[in-house]
């Protein structure tokens, strides 16, 4: 990373400021855009794949894929998967698809982890560069139960052990993930002097994404579906305000992390 430093006299005031500008910052930050991008049109591919109605699912799920994510029996899967063959397939499909969805996400959340630090977030954030690869990795392994799922329903096999991991991986996924956004909130957001509307939406929505997440530990609900609507919106907000900091020629105004 090679850093330019120019210096500025301000005849006026008789004091010399330094700017300091980071050569790739402007590249992460136009990398970071074109990656959420690839992101915004991934999602619209998986809700073209993903069957969007279903039978048989818990009380408060309205979403196939998140109900697969967090269903608990063997007699559950049974009833989710009489919804047909075609069903199957595409579900299959969308989770196949979902290894480069889970890829581009997390890549996602790591350039943005990138950015603020090369806009002088401090070093000890650094950590939070690991999360975005746990939940990588979560993600990876619970889309093997999911699969696997699919086809213990097709060969009629044991079910139970895909059933067990799917349930510690999916919980450590979101955990991971909103634990990610709450961190956001907390050491990069609340920074900022001046509130946008994506700054307010990032520095409140992360918080309450992590505090969602600790109820659906204890009993799935509406409040999973209420999650997954959340995550979206973080996303999408996360974009955006990389579409802010590329529009101005400046970052917008902050004290840093």
């Amino acid at each position: 990373m090679k850093i330019f430093i120019a210096s500025v006299n301000l005849r006026k005031s008789g004091e010399s400021i330094p700017l300091i500008v980071h050569k790739n910052r402007n590249f992460i930050l136009k990398l970071s855009v074109v990656n959420g991008l690839f992101l915004v049109l991934l999602s619209v591919a998986l809700l073209f794949i993903f069957p969007q109605k279903a039978k048989n699912m818990a009380s408060g799920f309205k979403t196939p894929i998140l109900y697969f994510e967090f269903i608990h029996t063997e007699k559950e899967v049974k009833l989710f998967f009489e919804n047909g063959d075609p069903f199957i397939s595409d579900m299959d499909r969308g989770n196949q698809l979902d290894f480069l969805f889970m890829l581009v996400y997390n890549s996602f959340l790591f350039f943005i982890i990138y950015y603020r630090l090369k806009l002088g977030a401090a070093r000890k954030v650094i950590f939070l560069g690991i999360l975005p690869f746990f939940t990588l990795i979560f993600d990876f392994l619970e889309n093997l139960q999911l699969l696997g799922l699919s086809s213990a329903f097709r060969k009629q096999g044991d079910m139970k052990p895909a059933l067990e991991y799917l349930k510690i991986f999916t919980h450590l996924k979101w955990g991971s993930l909103t634990l990610l956004f709450a961190a956001f909130s907390f050491l990069f957001f609340d920074q900022y002097k001046k509130k946008s509307i994506p700054i307010l939406v990032l520095k409140w929505n992360g918080v309450f994404s992590f505090v969602l997440f600790l109820f659906i530990v204890f009993e799935r609900s509406f409040f999973n579906e209420l999650l997954g609507f959340m995550v979206a919106i973080e996303f999408l907000f996360l974009w955006i305000y990389l579409l802010f900091e590329l529009k101005h020629s400046v970052p917008f105004e902050s004290r840093g992390a």
